[in-house]
């Protein structure tokens, strides 16, 4: 049995954007055409989708096409990156030693494309990070609630940051 990681939901919120932005160290975040050498355009500013994929615990990192590009978490589906290029392979390893991903559903073919595989993000780097555990859509909170808590986490964890650019 996995040990209990307790964590509040702004530090899951960070670890979150620290996924993302452990993606971002491999890639190159401006969006090239035909390239080999893995390109995906930012999207980190968007916020999460809470009609899609809340969580009731946890992170699970979607891949699509063979590119990370998603994280399913209790504020809904926040699509980090947008259009790709280039082989994600050797990416996709590096995340998976990183994140401690394990895999939650495989790879599918299906009428809306191919989805996945999914994996359940355990850590990022020595940081574990609580079981990612799916919610039933029947239980999933509100949009305005989603979307309140993750407007109200990006503020909690940026303005710190503009302080110190202000030099406050």
């Amino acid at each position: 049995m996995e040990p209990k990681v307790e964590m509040t939901e702004v530090e899951l919120f960070i670890a979150a954007h620290r996924v993302a932005s452990v993606l971002f160290e491999y890639v190159d975040r401006h969006f090239v055409a035909g390239s080999k050498c893995p390109s995906i355009l930012d999207c980190r500013r968007q916020e999460a989708n809470p009609f899609y994929h809340q969580t009731a615990s946890g992170l699970f990192l979607e891949i699509s096409y063979g590119v990370p590009c998603s994280l399913w978490t209790p504020w809904g589906e926040w699509s980090f990156g947008g259009d790709a290029s280039g082989l994600f392979e050797e990416v996709v390893e590096r995340l998976r030693e990183r994140l401690g991903l394990k895999l939650h559903r495989p790879q599918r073919n299906c009428d809306e494309g191919t989805i996945g595989p999914i994996y359940a993000v355990t850590r990022v780097d020595d940081k574990e990070l609580p079981p990612a555990t799916e919610m039933d859509c029947g239980k999933y909170r509100s949009y305005e609630e989603c979307k309140r808590a993750w407007r109200r986490h990006t503020e909690q964890t940026e303005r710190p940051r503009r302080l110190v650019r202000l030099g406050r």
